[in-house]
């Protein structure tokens, strides 16, 4: 069965067609990491294999890439990734919004007390009545 091979640098929308961009920018979305890319593969229930020591030519310091089966289709595939790894952007960031609204809602409940001076005037008021 022929497969074909989806680096990160193929749909990420900042870099251009010159520094390894393989689709256009409505198919790609901006700086895709292989490890959103997995799970983007594994939320749409696609049968493929990681090998993230490939790298490719143009971006030697991002490597990894995704091979899929090509019965899948080189296009629905991308389109594919790119809504997944959105939408578990979108659920990251909820994320992070709730927890700092947990902590936040931690911090207004708890009390502080100030430490009162009682303790240190008694100190000195009995220093004052052994003398």
């Amino acid at each position: 069965m022929t497969t074909f091979a989806v680096y990160p640098c193929h749909i990420n929308a900042a870099l251009s067609h010159k520094h390894g961009r393989k689709y256009n920018k409505t198919l790609c979305t901006s700086n895709p990491t292989i490890q959103e890319m997995e799970k983007a593969a594994a939320a749409l229930g696609l049968q493929f294999t990681v090998e993230e020591k490939k790298i490719h030519p143009k971006t030697p310091l991002d490597p990894g890439r995704i091979r899929f089966s090509k019965e899948y289709g080189r296009l629905t595939v991308v389109r594919g990734l790119k809504q997944e790894i959105e939408e578990l952007r979108i659920v990251k960031v909820e994320k992070e919004i709730a927890k700092k609204e947990n902590v936040k809602a931690k911090i207004g409940t708890t009390v502080f007390m100030p430490r009162t001076k009682k303790k240190k005037n008694e100190k000195k008021s009995k220093k004052t009545n052994k003398f």
